[in-house]
């Protein structure tokens, strides 16, 4: 029955349409902005006008997720291979030593 009513509007919409497409238009943009406005003051408070593009909000409080992220972060941010870390370090001075007697033997000359 719901169906029904819905595919009546729709070609009443649609007749009207081909008599005055402007006023069509307008009623079409005022029920959509109703038909939002009335979406996002129902079962959310606080979510203001726009409250329906953010999508359902879990008001549970997840302390697994922080938990979680705060892990991934410590392994970005941490050595997680101290002697690795120390192998570089090395060969990038031997590279500048390397470089520096280079340019110092080119002075000389």
């Amino acid at each position: 029955m719901k169906g029904m009513c819905y595919i009546i509007l729709i070609v009443a919409f649609f007749i009207f349409y081909q008599q005055n497409p402007v006023y069509a238009i307008v009623i079409i943009m005022i029920f959509a902005v109703g038909f939002l406005f009335i979406r996002s003051r129902k079962g959310r408070p606080n979510s203001g006008f726009l409250g329906f593009l953010k999508g359902k909000q879990d008001y549970q409080n997840n302390h697994m997720n922080d938990l979680i992220t705060i892990m991934m972060l410590q392994q970005l941010i941490g050595d997680s291979h101290p002697k690795e870390r120390e192998i570089e370090r090395n060969i990038d001075r031997d590279l500048i030593e390397e470089k520096r007697r280079e340019i110092m033997e080119l002075f000389d000359e």
